[in-house]
């Protein structure tokens, strides 16, 4: 190898050397520099509320409400009320909670041609005519009748955790209680 090209290859690596010290001292942290970390807050899984409403609406349901949500807020998503809700017996103005179930009453009353429904003896399905009654209740109320015997009384269904008051009355003259 000649000497200029000797000379022309130190030359390069001490480039190159120059050029490697430069880049680190650039790159290196510096020592006390302060370090900046930023905490993010967890992301709340946003939980779903939801509230049953029966009798006197629209479209009976489950429907998804807000925290601080009001009975007119689901009457609304059930599609409002029927001509024959009872309004003296309704508060919209309460609020709703999750997993609150909400029964609008209705005006009406048995008409004379209706048959009364024989409690103690009625299958689920005949239990589901009386007006606001869910499946779950009627299933409820046979269970019931077969476990801890006949019902004499609204008074009953109420002390047996099956229906509301305000249910119990309205479905009481549409009952036959005899055994």
């Amino acid at each position: 190898m000649s000497r200029s090209s000797r000379i022309h290859l130190a030359a390069l690596a001490l480039v190159f050397a120059v050029v490697f010290l430069v880049a680190a001292a650039l790159l290196r942290p510096r020592a006390g520099a302060p370090v900046q970390v930023i905490l993010l807050d967890p992301v709340e899984t946003p939980v779903s509320l939801q509230a049953q409403i029966s009798g006197a609406v629209a479209h009976p349901g489950i429907y998804p409400i807000r925290r601080g949500g009001r009975v007119s807020d689901l009457i609304a998503a059930a599609g409002g009320l029927l001509p024959d809700a009872d309004l003296q017996q309704l508060n919209e103005a309460r609020h709703v909670s999750d997993g609150d179930a909400v029964f609008i009453p209705a005006l009406a009353t048995p008409s004379a041609a209706a048959p009364l429904v024989r409690i103690n003896h009625a299958s689920r399905d005949e239990l589901l005519t009386l007006p606001g009654m869910t499946v779950q209740q009627a299933g409820f109320i046979v269970a019931s009748v077969r476990s801890k015997g006949p019902l004499s009384s609204a008074d009953d269904l109420v002390q047996r955790r099956l229906v509301s008051q305000t249910q119990a009355a309205q479905i009481a003259p549409l009952v036959d209680w005899s055994r």
